[in-house]
């Protein structure tokens, strides 16, 4: 049995389960000719270098198994006929590079795996640290100024006008205003 690691780049429009539906096809066939699955690291959406089949991203897929010649010349005839895979390599590796390899993969997929988690956990914590009441919600821009009609607004010296007096109140006002200005310049009005 030889040692492979299998590169392929599927269309990124596809959806989460047509790809996990290929990656398995892949895998079974594999399987199905003798050989053993190692790891399959999902790499996710990536930028490709340089325009390929008309798409700039693709969804990578690295895996690494044992099998015999027919396995990786059967993979590699199903990867060219396959219409969602962009691009395909398939590398023979040296056992001891390959052990060393699929070891960084497996323990870097288990970090990726912890933080994904401690991420969902901290995201659940702030969601619960959340009120779901919404009197506790902050003021919307919307209620701002209802509060500001429920209470009228005093400025500066003129006295606050009831309902009866609010046309004097603005006549007096004026005056004032008109007789502070006049003074200023010198001249009465």
């Amino acid at each position: 049995m030889r040692q492979y690691e299998a590169v392929y780049i599927l269309d990124p429009s596809l959806e989460e389960a047509q790809q996990t539906a290929l990656v398995e096809r892949f895998t079974a066939l594999v399987e199905g000719q003798g050989g053993t699955i190692q790891h399959v690291d999902r790499w996710e959406r990536r930028r490709l270098a340089y325009e390929v089949k008309g798409r700039r991203e693709g969804y990578y897929v690295v895996m690494n198994f044992q099998g015999s010649a027919a396995a990786e010349a059967e993979l590699m005839r199903v990867f060219g006929i396959t219409d969602d895979v962009i691009r395909h390599m398939i590398v023979k590796m040296d056992e001891r590079v390959a052990q060393k390899a699929i070891n960084e993969a497996k323990s870097a997929a288990e970090a990726k795996a912890r933080a994904d988690a401690e991420a969902r956990a901290a995201a659940e914590a702030a969601a619960a640290a959340q009120p779901a009441t919404p009197e506790a919600a902050p003021e919307t821009p919307e209620a701002a100024p209802a509060a500001a009609d429920a209470a009228p607004a005093t400025t500066g010296d003129a006295p606050a006008a009831s309902e009866g007096t609010v046309g004097e109140n603005t006549q007096d006002t004026a005056q004032t205003e008109t007789g502070t200005v006049a003074e200023d310049t010198g001249t009465e009005a």
